[in-house]
């Protein structure tokens, strides 16, 4: 389930808040924001309240109304005044804007009819009054007010014009009354696809209708009595708040003309109700069938504050939510969004599908709604935020008049006591086909069905969410100076044929690559025969945590497995690492040594040498690397983690980099079956060097061994190996002008002894004869207590150096190495010695300077 590309960078944000603690959101929790700001933004609404038909709760006051606090980084610059008969003025000073602004915020309970109808109601009222730059903006809760103070009298004049606008009776029909009627049918005109969204809105606070409304025509007799009360109910001060922005002088008048201004009426705090359950539901869109569908999760929480520093999080290009979908299939996150409301505030995404599966679209939908609810819960876990955040978006606001605004509203949040977190979805599917004289309820009937499943499938999506995939191994060595992670498939290269040997480690450097998302962490691809991934280390920052500095490991190396696509570039750098590897004479991999790997172990060459052959990693194309990056993170991934501080570290590390592994209930993570191969069988093969330095190899493969095998196989190597060793007393005869090493190669599948004979070409030939004779009589028993003695000193020594390296122990772990290597008495070691270098067995390559003039040509 893969398709990816991070989408960019918001420009701005605006928010509200109030403090959340670590939630869930499970099928009943929620959190939301909103007004999008660029392709994906953290974006601030004007929304207060919710109604409809969630139940009213009570308007029971959390604290009093000038609680709100903007941080001490806005001290000097931002205040609150409150006096108990007037609205609550909040003042912004600031120098460089052509004109200043003054900004009101009122509260309603509706459904947007009520506010639409007001501020239309307002809006004629003061421009008949003279107040010719104001504007306002209805939402599902509330209305803004907003208009430019050049001056101090300008911004007193707003103030007293404000005001009679709010406090004159609606008794008869006029320019003002016709304008909301006006503005009410241009709302109605455009009605929701579907009451599904109703939840959605009710959290996010958004306009949106249904002919089911409680409409009315305020020209009508009727029609005025309901605005009359509407506006007797929703004109008082506990409803009301002011914002002015502009030079002290500005704002200091603004003050005094509320403060000496006439007393205005007191009413009730306004209900913004809570809900009392999830919503999960899915509906047809109106429209054409090629229409995509639309997933929309709005999420009412606790905490204002925190739900903005979560959506600016969220909405930043390498933010864990972005890549998280990105490597979802088909789904783009389109718009963040946040609303601070009187009661908590409410966290809002639009993910759009580039396409339409052709089965189980609720399924697919269900499965990136819960990730995302998972991300949005570690989010809300992780985030601590204060009004610090407040005061930011507040001076971060160019225009005056949406930092008025924005002043305005912050003195209107969390001043109800919220609930428990809620969660609302609403799946929007492309528009059913209909037979002719399809029955006229027969979309409701498919709507039902949909949200049956969608609700179902979103709830066993979830649950699969608390339930770890990864296979975690960690441990802990308190004081080191960084902590260590090795995230990888056990599949490593075990499926990778002939033909595609070398893609996987393409595919591994290429996601390695440093870039934004690894966020001063170091990735290092990791490529063996058992395992292939990203193995991750970082020291601490100044002032960061352990669990922080484990999340920041986590997520960088969650996010190389789950890279967005590898694109041809990627592929170019990958290409000249891995080539690296192979085209020195002196590589580890090199053309021969590849050419040799293929006749050990045909058709799996990659199970000696990991890093392919010469020739299809020049021939990889950036699909194939791709296509096989994401089979392999789409497999099981095992991690282990080597912590610094303590045991809860590593468990942090642990859960920060499963919450990246998308489940799947239609397969298990698992890898592809590999055939066991046949046992190979014995050739000599020629080889053209291609200009490359003459060798002859030597060679034995040891199919599927057990740890007691590949202890033997090492003590072999040891034995042959250094001063005094088996080859340097077999070759001592040809001085210093043959030399000859051997080592060890692969993991569990296969093995090989090779030996690496280098020197002028007339004399490898007999080089190479004289250490197949040397194997020829350790075959024989030759090896004595002393040889194995020698060999078991210098391999102990060898494991000492290489535990140096945090590299090796972090492998260690996770291949759940035994600390402690098993016994190998003597006479086991020659049997084993016997069965694994019987004269049958032992392969060789010639590396000739000319091509040769045998048929067995090898390719590099």
């Amino acid at each position: 389930m893969r398709s990816r590309r991070v989408l960019p960078p918001p420009h701005e944000s605006n928010p509200r808040d109030g403090n959340a603690s670590a939630r869930q959101l499970h099928p009943s929790s929620a959190r939301p924001t909103r007004r999008s700001l660029g392709p994906v933004a953290a974006a601030l609404s004007f929304a207060a309240l919710a109604a409809g038909c969630i139940p009213r709760t009570s308007g029971t006051a959390l604290h009093p109304p000038a609680a709100v606090t903007f941080g001490d980084e806005t001290a000097g610059q931002i205040a609150v005044h409150a006096s108990g008969d007037k609205p609550i003025v909040t003042t912004v000073v600031r120098d460089g804007d052509p004109s200043g602004a003054v900004a009101a915020s009122v509260l309603t309970d509706g459904d947007g009819i009520a506010s639409t109808a007001l501020a239309a109601l307002v809006e004629s009222r003061m421009r008949v009054a003279g107040i010719s730059t104001v504007e306002t903006r209805a939402d599902r809760d509330g209305y803004r007010v907003f208009a430019l103070a050049a001056t101090p009298q300008q911004a007193a004049e707003f103030v007293a014009q404000f005001y009679d606008a709010l406090a004159a009776p609606v008794t008869t029909s006029s320019p003002a009354v016709q304008l909301a009627a006006q503005r009410l049918d241009a709302l109605r005109a455009h009605p929701l696809d579907s009451p599904a969204l109703v939840p959605v809105l009710q959290c996010t606070g958004e306009l949106g209708s249904l002919p089911s409304d409680p409409w009315f025509d305020p020209t009508s007799a009727q029609g005025l009595a309901r605005l009359e009360q509407l506006r007797r109910v929703s004109h008082v001060r506990e409803r009301v708040s002011i914002g002015a922005v502009g030079q002290a002088p500005i704002t200091q008048q603004v003050v005094r003309a509320v403060h000496d201004g006439p007393a205005w009426p007191s009413g009730s705090l306004p209900q913004d109700p809570w809900p009392d359950q999830d919503s999960i539901t899915a509906y047809s869109r109106s429209g054409n069938a090629e229409l995509t569908p639309k997933l929309q999760l709005a999420v009412r929480v606790r905490g204002a504050f925190t739900a903005i520093a979560v959506a600016e999080r969220s909405a930043r290009a390498d933010s864990p939510l972005l890549a998280r979908v990105a490597a979802t299939d088909g789904w783009r996150v389109s718009r963040i969004s946040t609303t601070v409301r009187p009661r908590g505030a409410c966290l809002s995404l639009v993910l759009d599908r580039t396409d339409t599966p052709s089965t189980n679209l609720e399924t697919d939908a269900a499965r990136v709604a819960a990730l995302v609810a998972n991300e949005l819960e570690t989010s809300f876990s992780e985030v601590r935020s204060d009004g610090s955040v407040a005061g930011r978006q507040v001076l971060r606001a160019s225009d005056p008049r949406e930092a008025a605004s924005l002043a305005a509203w912050w003195s209107q949040t969390s001043r109800l006591q919220p609930g428990p977190d809620r969660v609302a979805l609403a799946l929007g599917l492309p528009p059913p086909r209909l037979v002719p004289n399809a029955p006229v309820d027969a979309i409701d009937k498919l709507d039902a069905v949909a949200s049956q499943r969608f609700s179902a499938a979103y709830r066993a999506a979830h649950t699969a969410w608390d339930k770890p995939v990864v296979d975690a191994r960690t441990d802990v060595e308190a004081g080191q100076g960084e902590l260590w992670l090795l995230a990888a498939s056990p599949c490593g290269v075990l499926a990778e044929t002939d033909s595609e040997s070398g893609t996987t480690a393409l595919a591994a450097v290429a996601a390695a690559l440093p870039g934004a998302a690894s966020n001063g962490v170091t990735l290092e691809p990791w490529v063996a025969q058992d395992g292939v991934g990203i193995l991750a280390h970082a020291p601490p920052r100044p002032g960061e945590g352990p669990h922080s500095l484990a999340r920041r490991v986590a997520d960088a190396a969650a996010h190389a497995l789950v890279q967005d696509r590898i694109s041809d570039a990627d592929l170019s750098r990958a290409r000249s690492t891995v080539l690296a590897l192979i085209d020195p004479p002196d590589a580890s991999f090199s053309p021969a040594v590849g050419a040799f790997a293929r006749s050990l172990v045909p058709g799996h060459p990659s199970w000696l040498v990991p890093f392919g052959l010469r020739g299809r990693v020049v021939e990889a194309g950036s699909a194939a690397v791709d296509l096989r990056w994401a089979a392999l993170s789409d497999g099981p991934i095992r991690m282990s983690v080597l912590a610094n501080v303590d045991a809860n570290q590593a468990a942090t590390a642990v859960r920060s980099l499963d919450r990246w592994l998308v489940r799947s209930d239609e397969h298990a993570r698992s890898c592809s079956p590999v055939p066991p191969a046949d046992a190979p069988t014995a050739v000599q093969l020629t080889g053209d060097s291609h200009g490359d330095t003459p060798r002859a190899l030597v060679g034995v493969v040891i199919m599927n061994p057990d740890r007691d095998s590949s202890t033997m196989l090492e003590l072999l190597v040891e034995a042959l190996n250094g001063p005094g060793g088996w080859l340097d007393h077999s070759l001592a005869s040809f001085g210093t002008h043959i030399t000859a090493t051997a080592r060890a190669l692969g993991a569990a599948r296969a093995q090989a002894l090779v030996i690496d004979i280098r020197g002028p070409d007339p004399m490898l030939d007999p080089a190479m004869l004289q250490v197949r004779a040397v194997l020829d009589r350790i075959a024989r028993g030759a090896a004595t207590r002393a040889d194995l003695q020698r060999a078991q000193v210098r391999l102990a020594s060898h494991d000492r150096e290489s535990a140096l390296d945090p590299r090796a122990r972090l492998i260690s772990l996770w291949r759940a190495t035994p600390a402690a290597r098993p016994s190998t008495p003597l006479p086991a070691w020659n049997a084993w010695l016997a069965r694994s270098l019987a004269a049958d067995r032992i392969s060789s390559l010639r590396w000739k300077l000319e091509p040769p003039a045998a048929t067995e040509d090898v390719e590099p």
